[in-house]
């Protein structure tokens, strides 16, 4: 029975303790922001000599520094715990799994400690003053297809982030689109706009072969295959203007009267001519306004 308290205690020991290491190490990188926000008047001067991205550089590999040294401490006496825990329930009950159950985690702990910390330390220390001569270890892309376009810097007022275009896809069917970012620095091309993960800017929205460009990016909303293709050139159309709260008819409904002016055809009786004012044009169709507009409306148009 007594054996049994001990292992309980100790087991409460290693709990505890684990989770007081967890506490220490947050606090230790937290503490790094509390000294900058408000120095001591020493402290403060010797920061400005460093420059502030120096000295949250410095201080933190110090509480680095601490953690490494905390976390190989404790793990030496995680590796004492476990194998005085799982000596005392072998020898306390016949029944094992208590004792082997400990004694799994005291193999984890042996391998942590020799296997996987040394690797923590060797890479946190590589880091810990912007990489030095670390290397990738590892790359992803994203399976989000999005688009890259080369816009002419003179249509740099067109893109604007949140915006929404059209992309027509490599198959011929138009989706929908966001832009997501607008780059601020104008680049040199020599050519169209290359794919960004989803494709590239297509004929009109791209930029000329010898002016300069503007990066774009747009996403795709919803989901959308790339027909099986990583890269591909799509054609991205983007709102020049805007008009909301205005009535359009297909184009073919203009006719042309004296002049530059245009008027539409009233479809019923007396078939009268109306004359209109236009305004954007966007897919075939036009807006108007003029006296006798109205929503409703029936026109005639040349192409039935």
């Amino acid at each position: 029975m007594h054996r049994h308290r001990i292992a309980a205690f100790l087991l409460g020991c290693w709990i505890l303790g684990s989770l007081f290491m967890i506490f220490v190490a947050t606090q230790n990188f937290a503490t790094v922001d509390r000294v900058l926000a408000a120095p001591p008047q020493e402290a403060a001067q010797v920061f400005q000599t460093l420059g502030p991205d120096n000295a949250r550089l410095l201080l933190r590999y110090l509480a680095g520094e601490e953690n490494r040294l905390f976390f190989t401490t404790w793990e030496f006496a995680q590796i004492a715990l476990g194998a005085l825990v799982t000596a005392i329930l072998l020898l306390a009950t016949t029944r094992r799994v208590l004792a082997g159950i400990t004694g799994v985690t005291l193999i984890v702990v042996l391998f942590q400690r020799f296997r996987v910390t040394p690797e923590m330390i060797a890479l946190g220390r590589m880091v810990d003053f912007g990489g030095g001569s670390a290397s990738a270890i590892l790359q992803t892309t994203s399976t989000h297809l999005v688009v890259t376009v080369d816009l002419d810097a003179s249509l740099q007022s067109e893109a604007a982030v949140g915006e929404h275009v059209k992309v027509e896809m490599p198959a011929g069917n138009a989706v929908s689109g966001r832009i997501t970012a607008v780059s601020a620095v104008a680049q040199s091309s020599n050519g169209s706009g290359d794919s960004g993960g989803g494709g590239s800017a297509g004929p009109g929205s791209g930029s000329s072969s010898s002016s300069s460009t503007i990066p774009v990016t747009v996403a795709l909303s919803g989901n959308h295959s790339g027909g099986g293709l990583d890269q591909a050139a799509v054609s991205v159309a983007f709102a020049k203007a805007k008009a909301k709260h205005v009535l359009s008819v297909p184009v073919t409904a203009l006719l042309a009267t004296s002049g530059s002016s245009y008027a539409v055809q009233q479809a019923s009786a007396p078939h009268r001519l109306i004359p209109v004012t236009t305004g954007l044009f966007a897919a075939g169709y036009v807006e108007i306004s003029g006296s006798g507009i109205h929503p409703g409306l029936q026109v005639t148009d040349s192409q039935g």
